[in-house]
């Protein structure tokens, strides 16, 4: 005699709130890894379950890296150059009327 027993598993639903643009910065990631966020999550909670405890280092950075864009570097190396080269305008940051001018406010 078979069994009509059901082996499918309970499944809950799980909302979350998110800031958008980290959602779709993480989203973008990880379908570039070949996964969805829902497996993201269920890969996180199962290690959770196993390790009893989150499986990441959570710390606060003491150095930021910053990747910057070919463009600023190439930017950048030309204001330094400028600036050895005595081509430069000093401006006093304290006074309104001359960062105003400067800046083109």
């Amino acid at each position: 005699m078979l069994s009509t027993q059901s082996t499918k598993k309970q499944t809950d639903y799980l909302q979350v709130r998110l800031d958008s643009k980290l959602k779709h910065e993480v989203t973008d990631i990880l379908y570039q890894l070949g996964m969805t966020p829902s497996q993201a999550v269920k890969i996180l909670f199962s290690q959770i379950s196993m390790q009893k405890a989150l499986p990441l280092d959570i710390s606060i950075p003491t150095e930021r890296i910053e990747i910057l864009s070919d463009k600023t570097v190439k930017e950048v190396g030309q204001a330094l150059k400028e600036i050895g080269e005595g081509e430069y305008t000093e401006i006093d940051m304290s006074d309104k009327k001359q960062v105003k001018k400067f800046f083109g406010l």
